[in-house]
């Protein structure tokens, strides 16, 4: 269930000013994981880009513990939008307060107040690559982007065709 464009706009003005608009920004423009974000420190960012070199996950004994990206193409940098940097001047250490199961009750409860439909997380990645392949960004940027190894990996899960850009689309023909 792969969010809108004008949903994330709703969720986003209602999260305004907090470590949740931060997270969904990182997810949704980056395209990164819950994981990849709750690892990230001031220490990450040069100028507009982000580097992914880590992840918080769940040890076996369920404590959170930073390890390495979920694979060896996790392992990236990634260029922001001016706007998006903005909002972590002055933040020194860990750049979102929250573990991955912490940030994903965060977004059910928000878009539960927003009253948009339920999604995943996850699904801002989904949303994010889609619209780099809307865009008509070439699939090895998108790859590199979102930390995939295969092209395969992207197009089966996730590329998807989004409604408002397919309406922009047969407008144009």
């Amino acid at each position: 269930n792969v969010p809108t464009e004008e949903n994330i706009a709703k969720l986003l003005e209602s999260v305004k000013g907090t470590d949740l608009e931060k997270a969904i920004y990182l997810a949704a423009l980056g395209p990164m994981r819950r994981g990849e974000i709750c690892a990230l420190t001031s220490d990450d960012i040069s100028d507009c880009t982000i580097t992914v070199n880590k992840s918080m996950v769940e040890d076996k004994n369920k404590n959170w513990v930073i390890k390495l990206p979920k694979t060896t193409a996790g392992t990236r940098e990634i260029t922001y939008p001016a706007f998006v940097i903005k909002l972590f001047e002055g933040c020194e250490g860990k750049l979102v307060y929250y573990n991955p199961n912490s940030l994903y009750k965060a977004f059910k409860r928000a878009l539960k107040k927003c009253e948009l439909p339920d999604c995943r997380f996850h699904d801002l990645r989904h949303y994010g690559a889609s619209i780099l392949h809307a865009l008509q960004y070439p699939d090895k940027y998108i790859m590199a982007r979102g930390g995939w190894k295969t092209k395969t990996m992207l197009d089966k899960i996730y590329k998807h065709a989004l409604k408002e850009k397919q309406k922009q689309a047969q407008k144009q023909v």
